[in-house]
């Protein structure tokens, strides 16, 4: 049986629920070759994105993090509203994998989800939760949050419970009970010669591009290592950046500024990594066998801080606080010291095929089932009602 599945990923802030959604995809596809598979996206960036071929994308109108924040543009969010709905009133997949916002951005999923339980959709609605915080969103405090959960029918961690125990948070959430931890999800991380290059490459990477302030920290943190001569820099804005370059960025000698570039591409001929410490970003870098110092972003959720204290503990990564520029300086040159190493994780990356096998192979049956079984319920009652209609 061929199956449809939509992903809704909101991605006003970042780019890592796009991402995941498309790993997860892709390993669908891999499973399934007839499946039909669509992205819903509010990603601004989707022209720069290297997204899985087969997987129909539907874009919504893009809002910015200050809007989605501010709850500015009302107008962009009911257009947004009505095309989800329509979507998936037209489609009506198998299953809606909705990443992390139970409600959508600013609750734009819940006229879908809504009208889904009133027309009698045949589509269920799974929760994606990358990382714990996404259950501070879930209190089961407010009857409307627990009205919102019930329309869901399994949730899917995308996370290893040696590291990210995030169910054991969830008794009180009201989650369902279907529930499946699959591993992080990651892209595999390119094979990287070794760079004997002089003086080494330090390459900044600003995960999707969200935030500028990681640009004047690399001006008071690492430029005096560039004029000194011990580095060179290449520093990659992201992808949703719109802040202006920094001087820097304008023909300094030893470093290069570039807008965006795939992760694959960015990191070849470096010996140490700074990154932003976003879901895709991490666990894609921390594969590659070289130092990397982690820069989570202080503002919003506090999801960056805890992956990097996490990720911390294994041999040469470094987490450091994102106003601390002498600890940040301090990092990189002991980074550059240690050089290339490889690292045993302590946890599974396979989180995109997991979750493909779980969603064919554990829930998809379940549904199957229950058709079933209320197609019989249909069929054996028709010809009661019949009888009655006609004596």
């Amino acid at each position: 049986m061929n199956r449809s599945i939509v992903f809704y990923c909101h991605n006003a802030f970042g780019l890592g629920h796009i991402m995941r959604s498309a790993l997860v995809a892709a390993a669908v596809r891999e499973r399934d070759p007839d499946a039909r598979l669509t992205i819903l996206t509010g990603c601004r960036a989707l022209e720069r994105l290297s997204l899985p071929e087969h997987v129909q994308i539907e874009p919504l109108p893009p809002v910015s993090a200050v809007d989605a924040r501010a709850l500015r543009t009302p107008d962009i969010f009911a257009a947004r509203e009505k095309r989800i709905c329509d979507i998936l009133r037209d489609q009506q997949p198998d299953l809606l994998v909705v990443d992390l916002l139970a409600t959508g951005l600013n609750g734009e999923l819940l006229p879908a989800l809504s009208a889904g339980e009133r027309e009698g959709w045949r589509t269920w609605p799974v929760l994606g939760l990358p990382y714990i915080h996404g259950l501070s969103l879930l209190r089961p405090s407010s009857q409307r949050v627990r009205s919102i959960i019930d329309h869901y029918r399994a949730v899917v961690a995308y996370t290893d419970p040696r590291a990210d125990p995030i169910f054991d948070a969830a008794v009180e959430a009201g989650l369902p009970r279907l529930r499946h931890y699959a591993g992080f999800v990651a892209r595999a991380g390119p094979a990287l010669p070794a760079s004997h290059d002089s003086p080494p490459l330090v390459v900044v990477l600003n995960g999707g591009g969200g935030s500028s302030s990681i640009f004047p920290l690399v001006e008071a943190a690492l430029l005096p290592l560039v004029s000194a001569g011990r580095t060179r820099l290449r520093v990659v804005a992201g992808a949703l950046n719109q802040a202006p370059r920094p001087s820097y960025a304008r023909g300094a000698p030893g470093i290069e500024f570039i807008e965006a570039m795939p992760f694959e591409h960015a990191v070849q001929g470096a010996a140490v990594v700074v990154s932003r410490c976003g879901y895709n970003s991490a666990f894609g870098l921390i594969q590659l066998q070289l130092p990397i110092v982690f820069l989570p972003e202080d503002e919003g959720s506090k999801e960056q801080r805890d992956r990097g204290r996490l990720l911390s503990v294994l041999p040469h990564v470094w987490s450091v606080e994102e106003n601390n520029t002498d600890a940040l300086a301090r990092a990189v040159g002991q980074a550059l010291a240690a050089g290339p190493v490889k690292r045993v994780l302590p946890f599974s990356l396979d989180g995109a095929a997991s979750s493909a096998r779980w969603l064919l192979e554990e829930v998809a049956p379940l549904i199957d089932r229950r058709r079933q079984a209320s197609a019989i319920v249909a069929s054996s009652a028709k010809p009661r009602f019949w009888m009655r209609s006609h004596r």
